[in-house]
């Protein structure tokens, strides 16, 4: 027997079933939040202006995609329900109280200033809706000279950080951030913290302010160069691969221009094992590489040997000789392999949303959290622009007459 459904339609076993969700977001950060909030139960209403969340249309011109269907869009929107408001008219603001007065999560992404011009502010919700969590992520914080410049996880998360740097020596200049990458690292962020105060609220009966940022995500990304930085004043300073710190966790190309990366990290009994798989018996005699610091000033010359030695097999050969012998790697695969490869589909790292009657079955990719075993699934398919406006509000007038 299934079990029974509540009033937005989820099955009460998943974590989250019964938490309301006011997602007040623009972009990705917010937004990916709420949509694993919603993949785990929670019954997400997403708020958006007459024109919509910029997101949907983002990539229309550069995909050729009509109607304002972006595929990541669809992604981070899945399983939420759509209601159009004007924040800027009293109409609309009261409607948004209405939901937050009914809410157990309050997810916004809007800039600090924004939420202040329109009396919205974490802490101006914070005394009206005492049961309330409240959950921002910022681009630079709430607070100092930086607070409401755009973030966006390119300037945040990646730029102003300091991580782009430390990735910049291969050419000076630091390589482009893949799209969206430090705002779903920094969503992520934000859940746990959500998870967290829901959690304490069971304890307390109160809710909190739950708070991150694009740019403290980016510095505690990089924790291990600046505690280093910090305790011993010595930074790591940005390295080409031919001389990055260890040759024997660094990435190599093969004779068929594939790559992998070499795992070797207890290196005292992984160089000999490395080198006889290899039939390099040669460069354990190398009076360069005998130890760890030995190989470590040579490093340069040890992966110039290296380079040479990988480049004579196929990655599949070089596959088989490492499993056969114990040797820690991994491929460095494309995004077609990894969609193909059997691991993602073991541990359903894709999943399918289903069709509605404006799109049909895509498959997307998977909330990173399983439980009791089992992957997470959407709720729904994204939505349209208010395409449940007349269901929420009808919905909550009637809950409150």
């Amino acid at each position: 027997m299934q079990p029974p459904e509540n009033d937005a339609g989820f099955p009460p076993n998943k974590p989250l079933a019964n938490v309301k969700v006011v997602d007040l977001g623009l972009w990705i950060a917010g937004p990916a939040a709420a949509a694993m909030l919603a993949d785990w139960g929670a019954d997400v209403v997403k708020v958006e202006p007459p024109k919509g969340d910029p997101a949907r249309s983002a990539m229309a011109s550069i995909l050729g995609i009509e109607n304002m269907r972006s595929p990541a869009f669809i992604a981070d929107n899945r399983g939420k329900r759509s209601v159009v408001l004007e924040l800027g008219e009293q109409a609309g603001m009261s409607a948004l109280e209405d939901l937050l007065r009914d809410a157990d999560v309050f997810v916004t992404n809007i800039r600090p200033n924004a939420l202040a011009r329109l009396d919205i502010s974490p802490e101006t919700l914070r005394e009206k809706f005492p049961q309330l969590i409240i959950a921002q992520v910022t681009g630079y914080g709430s607070s100092g000279p930086e607070i409401n410049r755009p973030g966006y996880d390119s300037g945040a998360f990646w730029a102003y950080s300091g991580l782009a740097k430390q990735f910049s020596a291969e050419t000076g200049y630091p390589p482009i951030l893949p799209p969206a990458f430090g705002d779903h690292m920094t969503s992520m962020a934000l859940v746990s913290g959500i998870s967290t105060a829901l959690f304490n609220r069971t304890r307390t009966g109160t809710g909190c302010i739950v708070e991150t940022s694009l740019l403290k995500l980016g510095i505690y990304a990089a924790t291990s160069d600046y505690a280093l930085r910090m305790e011993f004043d010595r930074p790591r300073r940005p390295q080409r691969r031919a001389d990055s710190e260890s040759p024997l966790v660094n990435n190599y190309k093969t004779a068929d221009e594939r790559y992998f990366w070499l795992l070797c990290v207890e290196a005292g009994r992984h160089w000999p094992a490395l080198c006889h798989a290899i039939e390099r018996a040669d460069l354990l005699e190398d009076e360069r590489f005998k130890r760890t610091i030995d190989r470590h000033k040579s490093r340069a010359a040890l992966i110039a040997e290296l380079d040479t030695t990988f480049a004579s097999k196929t990655r599949d050969e070089w596959a088989a000789i490492f499993d056969e012998h114990d040797i820690w790697w991994s491929p460095v695969n494309t995004l077609e392999e990894v969609i193909e490869s059997e691991q993602a589909r073991e541990i359903k790292a894709f999943v399918d949303l289903p069709a509605n009657q404006h799109i049909g079955d895509m498959r997307t990719v998977a909330a990173p959290i399983d439980f009791d075993r089992c992957a997470s699934q959407p709720a729904g398919h994204c939505p349209e622009l208010g395409e449940h406006s007349e269901e929420v509000f009808t919905h909550l007038k009637k809950n409150t007459t």
